[in-house]
């Protein structure tokens, strides 16, 4: 509820909090943000896929076709993200 029917930034907490003198320097842009935390994202998705992969071809024995069903994707998926992450597909 807002008394003057405009909802402001500070009643909903998304005001800035102030830095001391020369701190703005240290600000980082939004965007750039966001392209930092898609870099880390895409870094730890590539580590997850790895580490998934690599666990269900060692309960598999290396078996690529019932890796893949442990996983719920195909076997020529599995050869894709073999290539992709830089694991060996022998």
């Amino acid at each position: 509820m807002s008394d003057a029917g405009l909802i402001t930034a500070a009643q909903l907490g998304l005001t800035r909090p102030r830095l001391p003198s020369g701190g703005a320097s240290c600000l980082v842009s939004p965007r750039r943000q966001a392209s930092r935390f898609r870099i880390a994202a895409a870094a730890t998705l590539q580590e997850v896929e790895r580490h998934a992969i690599a666990d269900a071809l060692a309960k598999a024995k290396g078996n690529k076709t019932a890796a893949a069903a442990a996983l719920g994707i195909t076997r020529m998926r599995l050869y894709t993200k073999l290539k992709q992450l830089g694991l060996p597909s022998q």
